[in-house]
């Protein structure tokens, strides 16, 4: 996916993560907005505390009678070739609003 001279790649973990959370069937439209934001401006997503990667966050949301759970996706920023790498997705707690870095990153 490249969008505003941005290139979207996806690595190894990032479709493990797709895997743990049912498959991109089950997940792909939850997320589209985000990747479609992070083609756009990937830097204008939440920074960690590692240089380059970023953090971002979907909302818990109703579709008609189905909960949609939240996500939370982690990607790499390389700038000078103006390349986002798709590292890990995840479920995320729907009231956690930050990310604090004391964890180990999943990817």
């Amino acid at each position: 996916m490249a969008g505003n001279g941005w290139q979207i790649s996806e690595a190894d973990s990032f479709a493990r993560g797709v895997g743990n959370c049912g498959g991109h069937q089950v997940i792909e439209e939850d997320i589209a907005a985000v990747k479609l934001g992070i083609s756009r401006n990937p830097e204008g997503f939440q920074p960690t505390h590692r240089a380059g990667i970023y953090l971002a966050k979907t909302e818990l949301h109703w579709r008609g009678p189905e909960i949609v759970p939240a996500y939370s996706i982690w990607f790499r920023v390389i700038s000078e070739t103006r390349e986002v790498e798709l590292l890990w997705v995840e479920w995320s707690d729907p009231d956690a609003t930050d990310w604090t870095g004391e964890d180990d990153e999943p990817f």
